[in-house]
């Protein structure tokens, strides 16, 4: 497995900032060759620690304006099915499985609060979820 040194680190931040950054912008900021840039980006793609490049599209300017982080708590016996089932729900963009009582922790998108009352009581439904607790996302502020 590949090492991942100070400047390996530098330079997965800034694409993690903007992916979109040419060779040429992150070689002047590090110091460092365009050529040397690159080998360095292709050598984290294909050791799999960058996994893929992606974009993050506004919501506000798209449908799925709400966005809410909803947690569950499943039953342990049940657990490996409620992943299962989360993981193919269409308004789930994010799903968490978290340490201690955090539970299974989701980032959800939906039109309407509507929307989010039928995904929060689809997800009651699901056999062997105990409880669900959902916050309304206001406003971003980092990411």
């Amino acid at each position: 497995m590949l090492k991942i040194d100070d400047t390996d680190e530098k330079l997965i931040r800034m694409l993690s900032e903007d992916s979109r950054k040419s060779y040429k912008e992150i070689a002047d900021k590090l110091g460092l060759s365009i050529i040397t840039v690159r080998k360095r980006l292709q050598k984290l793609v294909d050791e799999e620690i960058i996994k893929k490049f992606t974009i993050i599209l506004n919501p506000e300017l798209f449908k799925n304006k709400i966005i809410s982080l909803v947690t569950i708590h499943p039953a342990a016996h049940r657990q490996n099915e409620i992943i299962e089932t989360i993981a193919k729900l269409e308004e789930v963009e994010e799903a968490h499985l978290m340490t201690g009582g955090c539970g299974l922790s989701m980032k959800v998108h939906v039109n309407s609060l509507i929307e989010l009352n039928k995904f929060i009581e689809k997800v009651r439904g699901i056999q062997g979820v105990i409880s669900v607790e959902s916050c309304i996302v206001l406003r971003k502020v980092k990411g």
